[in-house]
């Protein structure tokens, strides 16, 4: 008598686990040094990802690999020969080039999320939920903290890292980099696309509505990144103009209801908006300077990184290394550049690798479908990410994996309502 297996729940466990590994279980507890700490330790979530691929494929004798999984594979590949090159160069530890290769286990996960949205009717408005409910949960809990921080004692009951800097500016308010990133940037726009399908019906969407709330809010007061904030927005017009273009009608209701909404938001975070506008338009802004030397400083050194690049590993400070990728006074950060610190941690071509994604996006796109809007939105999210936040960066690898499975799953339908 054979087994039955119930793939579908067998999906959605393993989808559960994975965004509860994401998000460290809502940082509630100490994971110890291995598995917590900065926002950028994904170890625990490429161990589960590289396990529940491993399910996957016992459960599944054959799969498909879909639009992206050769895309994956050769990324996988770029990944490596770039580590073998700077282990030789820089002569690395074993440990320290298998934990920079680490978080890319991720993108393991695409296999099953795709075959999960694929293979069942349910299966995209599922995995909508079970991103939406986790990251109001991780929203608030983070929220909470920094309310606490701000206002009572300054003190962390979750387990995350602060930089030094409180210690000696106990004025300054919290702020967490990293930790309202990774699902939270892909929870907004699909929470936003099922409003508007939906038709901003509130009994339906009250899910939907709590999340875009708390993202906007964790986005604004927690993470504080202004490229991150504009690129949502941006994100969530388009897929609210694109939506009511195919429909070729939009309501005076629906019309009112999004400029309230835009108004409310504006005078929300008027601040925001000067912000905004001055790092897109100061030069001499604090992190558009850091960013304009860090430029100045890898195109100078072109020649060293353009082929395999510095590789993934982040080495110690004060080490001749750390001095080569960091420069003089290790002011410079690879990840605060985009697609140019992509370059320059794995060489030009996993620059031309990610050129090739997002092109791809914006190519699926094209493809007329009920998904249209979503895809639209996620395409230029990614794009607009592409100058300061790659999406190949450990906070936002989930990201690109969860991007090129939601499109590679919209590619299923054609002229659908």
């Amino acid at each position: 008598m054979k087994l039955k297996i119930n793939r579908q729940f067998i999906y959605k466990i393993i989808i559960i686990i994975f965004l509860l590994c994401e998000c460290r279980f809502f940082y509630l507890f100490d994971l110890s040094n291995y598995f917590g700490g900065a926002a950028s330790n994904k170890l625990l979530i490429s161990i589960v990802s590289i396990v529940f691929f491993c399910i996957f494929i016992i459960i599944n004798k054959g799969f498909n690999i879909g639009i992206y999984g050769r895309h994956i594979c050769f990324l996988f590949f770029i990944i490596i020969f770039s580590s073998f090159v700077s282990d030789i160069r820089f002569n690395y530890k074993f440990t320290e080039i298998a934990w920079a290769i680490m978080p890319m286990c991720i993108f393991l996960m695409y296999f099953p999320i795709r075959t999960f949205l694929v293979n069942y009717k349910d299966g995209f408005d599922k995995l909508s939920m079970f991103i939406e409910v986790i990251t109001i949960i991780a929203g608030i809990i983070i929220l909470t903290q920094k309310i606490f921080w701000d206002n009572y004692t300054r003190e962390l009951f979750l387990a995350v890292d602060v930089t030094r800097y409180y210690r000696f500016h106990e004025e300054q308010t919290l702020r967490l980099y990293g930790y309202c990133d990774g699902v939270f940037r892909i929870a907004l726009p699909v929470a936003w696309y099922r409003i508007v399908r939906n038709e901003f019906k509130w009994k339906k969407n009250i899910i939907n509505y709590l999340c875009v709330i708390v993202s906007l809010l964790d986005i604004m007061f927690v993470d504080q990144s202004r490229i991150y904030l504009l690129a949502e927005i941006v994100s969530i017009i388009f897929i609210y103009v694109t939506y009511y273009k195919e429909k070729n009608s939009v309501s005076k209701k629906k019309i009112l209801i999004f400029v309230f909404f835009a108004f409310v938001f504006i005078f929300i975070m008027k601040n925001n908006v000067i912000s905004i506008l001055n790092t897109l338009i100061d030069g001499s802004s604090g992190s558009v300077y850091a960013r304009m030397g860090a430029i100045g400083y890898y195109f100078s050194n072109i020649s060293d990184w353009i082929l395999t690049g510095y590789g993934r590993v982040i080495p110690e400070k004060g080490t001749d290394t750390s001095y080569v990728i960091r420069g003089a006074n290790l002011q410079y950060n690879i990840d605060d550049i985009g697609l140019l610190g992509l370059c320059v941690s794995m060489g030009i071509m996993a620059g031309i690798w990610y050129i090739i994604i997002t092109c791809s996006f914006f190519k699926r796109s094209k493809r007329k479908n009920r998904f249209r809007p979503l895809v639209i939105g996620l395409a230029i999210l990614n794009m607009i990410s592409i100058f300061t936040q790659s999406y190949l960066d450990n906070v936002r690898i989930i990201c690109m994996m969860f991007t090129m499975a939601i499109i590679d799953f919209s590619n299923n339908f054609e002229n659908t309502d």
